[in-house]
């Protein structure tokens, strides 16, 4: 799964001059902890956490624009539409901040938040956790069958076959696996009609 596939694609956006009204007024209205800073051609300056805007106001900044506390683009960490989800999940936890913005050429096209990342990545963990042990189950089904179970390639070249079919040969795993077995490769076998 790519970044461009779950992105919040409603973006928060001001511009360099934007006030701390401004901020505040954008960030409640697109329910967003954050707002992305652009320039008159869209490319991305950068970064208002809801932490900078809190902080601004505490030092009495209130006269303080967008650009005055932002964190620039030169020091934000951004993905791109292409982005790996993992990698993403990967940045977001491992620099310990809650929205990582998707660019290209520079301009905002998303942003992932922690949160959503989170839940598909685990989604996707369990659906693995959930095939792999379906797999364990199989393997050991037919390991505990009676019958003989042989696996061949195209090439009639022995792959798997359970304990009842090396019971039933005589011979090993170590014996057979990869080698060409006339019983199945041979046109007239039991195996071939």
């Amino acid at each position: 799964m790519q970044a461009k596939e779950i992105m919040i694609t409603d973006l928060p956006l001001v511009t360099a001059s934007a006030s701390l009204t401004q901020l505040a007024q954008v960030m409640v209205a697109k329910n967003s902890s954050h707002v992305l800073v652009v320039a008159e051609d869209n490319k991305l300056l950068g970064l208002v956490a809801g932490m900078d805007l809190r902080k601004a106001l505490a030092e009495g900044k209130l006269n303080f624009s967008a650009e005055q506390i932002m964190t620039p683009r030169q020091k934000l960490l951004v993905a791109f539409p292409e982005t790996p989800l993992e990698e993403a999940a990967a940045v977001l936890s491992g620099k310990k901040i809650s929205q990582l913005p998707i660019v290209q050429n520079d301009v905002p096209v998303g942003y992932l938040h922690l949160n959503t990342v989170l839940e598909k990545t685990s989604q996707s963990a369990k659906k693995s956790r959930d095939q792999l042990e379906q797999f364990r189950q199989a393997a050991l089904l037919v390991e505990a069958m009676h019958e003989g179970l042989a696996v061949v390639d195209r090439d009639y070249r022995l792959r798997e076959f359970n304990p009842a079919a090396a019971e039933y040969s005589g011979l090993t795993a170590k014996q057979l696996l990869g080698r060409r077995s006339k019983l199945y490769f041979e046109d007239n076998s039991p195996v071939r009609r």
